[in-house]
């Protein structure tokens, strides 16, 4: 907060916390004004079946925090996810109903710490955290233990992803001045650049022949190319939040409408058909996850919330 001092130079008065805005002032000596809180819980919505009846959808998370990146493991019986809840960006677990939820790191930092993502096997998780200072990749077993750095100090990097083989880890760089896929061996290694024309969030296939990938992170245009990133070819528009799931032949994806509703669609590889499942009267944020049945949609729905605040006495 900065108040007008001589010369109208602004002059630090008064901490009031983070996320301070809209200040009022009265002649009494008070001081109002509101505190910003954003959150975000994760949800599961059942996809529709034939019948096109649709169940409510299901809170996973209700901590007052920002619970994101929600993200089934290969059986499905659990769901990785990032979380602020104990003040501090780290990576949890929890079963896929919500319930016995586990911190994963323990960097204890003010650093972002998310994006976290299953090894095929469901042993390991990749995740991105900035601790340090600049953004790397971090490998770590998925009970917990000792991170390992992946990312070299000449690429760092975040976004991550595993190849459905179990052999690389694709994520994004701006080593070359512009935002590419790279990937490093998941045992370690030099990475290696992909894409040669900018490239933002990627996943393989499942069959791990070809990448898809945006390269922005709203409205964004899907891509697919081999996993050398030669044949680049577009796919589907408008694609939202990071989000979006390549199955053996569908492409789930998160679309924003005018009306800030969110829709989840389904993107047919073979027939070129484009479906919308379900809409959210909301606005979501920061990435999808479908089950490994191909039941459910795990999403963050983000919310902001204010307090109103006084100080008494204010100089």
């Amino acid at each position: 907060m900065v108040g007008l001092g001589k010369r109208d130079t602004p002059l630090l008065v008064q901490a009031l916390g983070r996320n301070a805005a809209v200040p009022a002032f009265a002649r009494t000596g008070r001081l109002a004004y509101s505190r910003l809180i954003a959150e975000s819980d994760i949800w599961r919505q059942e996809i529709p079946g034939r019948s096109g009846v649709m169940s409510s959808p299901f809170k996973l998370s209700s901590s007052a925090s920002l619970d994101l990146n929600a993200q089934y493991s290969p059986d499905g019986a659990k769901i990785a996810f990032s979380s602020d809840r104990y003040g501090r960006k780290e990576i949890w677990t929890c079963t896929s109903d919500g319930t016995h939820c586990a911190q994963v790191t323990q960097f204890n930092s003010e650093a972002v710490t998310g994006t976290p993502r299953w090894s095929p096997d469901g042993k390991q998780i990749v995740f991105d955290s900035s601790v340090g200072g600049n953004a790397n990749i971090y490998v770590v077993d998925a009970n917990g233990g000792s991170p390992r750095r992946l990312t070299e100090s000449r690429t760092h990097g975040g976004l991550p992803s595993w190849s459905h083989d179990g052999k690389w880890i694709y994520f994004c760089s701006a080593a070359t001045g512009r935002r590419e896929v790279w990937k490093v061996p998941s045992s370690g290694g030099h990475a290696v650049q992909v894409t040669r024309n900018g490239g933002y969030i990627a996943f393989d296939s499942p069959d791990s022949k070809f990448l898809y990938y945006t390269k922005t992170e709203q409205n964004a245009k899907l891509f697919r190319s081999s996993v050398d990133g030669s044949g680049e070819t577009g796919v589907l528009s408008g694609v939202a939040n990071r989000a979006f799931v390549v199955t053996g032949d569908q492409i789930f994806y998160e679309r924003e409408n005018s009306d800030h509703s969110t829709d989840i669609r389904a993107f047919s590889l073979a027939r070129g058909e484009d479906v919308r499942m379900f809409s959210i009267p909301a606005k979501l944020f920061l990435g999808m996850s479908v089950s490994p049945d191909g039941k459910y949609v795990a999403y963050s729905q983000f919310r902001v919330k204010s307090n109103l605040m006084l100080v008494e006495n204010f100089q």
